[in-house]
């Protein structure tokens, strides 16, 4: 009856460590780092100059649909559009900027934004990355405020001449699917930009 008992107690035991085991695994392998390089993502970066300096080198930008892949897989995320004319990469490259880096900014919301913008060099990805909601951008490396290994990604807002650039590259492009990139907030954005009453 004694061994019964055990029983009972150590088979739902083990099946939670292989479980724990398991997701743990998934965890690793989707994120390609080790333990040492995930704590340290919890120290906010100085600046955004890694960032830049891991993309500046890139010949390709594909945009899915989908966001960051902080809460599932991103590999069966449709292709918006790919970018591949250098001049073309060195025009979002430039105009991507940052509000000042603090680390009071590297929170973000819980989203996995939309679209993912993810920056390739040589057929590797260098970047996965996602805009949240048209005013930032979302990067494994910058970090977060938040404590723990689960949460190793953060926001990095945008300045709001960025934000309207990046949303008008959007739309040029057709990805239209989601409210943050609607001519609406764009006017709206533009008329803060330059100073005046916002209309509804």
């Amino acid at each position: 009856m004694r061994q019964a008992k055990r029983w009972k107690v150590l088979v739902p035991l083990v099946g939670l460590l292989l479980a724990m085991g398991l997701y743990a695994y998934a965890w690793w392998d989707n994120i390609s780092v080790g333990w040492e390089k995930i704590w340290n993502y919890e120290r906010p970066l100085a600046s955004a100059q890694p960032f830049f300096d891991r993309i500046r080198d890139a010949d390709r930008i594909v945009v899915r649909d989908g966001g960051f892949n902080c809460c599932a897989s991103i590999d069966k995320n449709p292709i918006l559009f790919t970018v591949t004319d250098p001049a073309d990469i060195q025009d979002v490259f430039s105009h991507i900027q940052f509000v000042p880096f603090t680390n009071a900014l590297t929170g973000g919301c819980m989203c996995c934004g939309y679209p993912g913008i993810d920056w390739y060099r040589k057929n590797r990805r260098v970047a996965l990355t996602a805009v949240q909601h048209g005013h930032g951008i979302r990067w494994r490396e910058f970090g977060t405020s938040y404590s723990g290994p689960f949460r190793h990604y953060g926001d990095l807002p945008l300045t709001i001449e960025s934000s309207i650039w990046i949303i008008e590259w959007l739309r040029r492009h057709g990805a239209t699917n989601d409210s943050d990139y609607s001519e609406q907030r764009l006017e709206k954005l533009k008329q803060i930009a330059n100073r005046l009453p916002v209309t509804d």
